[in-house]
């Protein structure tokens, strides 16, 4: 195939486009186009089903189940603890210490509904 055979009909379809048609760049949108274009990218970028949590997505936080309200919870921990915990979140294949001890706890909660479950009589 020559390189004339290649390139052959090219040059109307280019001319039958209309070469203005581009995507709009996001500099060009201004004021509250811009806050809903951007806002449309956000819920793309992550499913989400609107804004707010879209941004809990992209800052890591997003909810641990549909609808349902999550809460920050901090402890202090000795060295020793922190390092076991990092030892044991590595061996179970996690990649965030909060993901291992979601686990832990809903591990514990459903351990402890189960233990009342069976000692309660039928």
């Amino acid at each position: 195939m020559s390189r004339q055979s290649a390139f052959e009909g090219l040059e109307d379809v280019m001319t039958e486009r209309d070469m203005t048609a581009r995507p709009r760049k996001v500099a060009e949108y201004r004021g509250e186009e811009a806050r809903e274009r951007a806002a449309q990218v956000l819920m793309e970028m992550t499913g989400a089903p609107d804004v707010g949590q879209a941004q809990d997505v992209l800052l890591g936080r997003p909810r641990l189940r549909k609808g349902e309200e999550t809460v920050q919870v901090h402890f202090k921990a000795t060295r020793e603890m922190a390092t076991w915990l990092a030892e044991q979140r590595k061996r179970s294949g996690m990649r965030y210490t909060s993901e291992y001890l979601r686990m832990l706890v809903e591990r514990d909660m459903d351990n402890h509904a189960s233990r009342h479950q069976t000692a309660q009589p039928a």
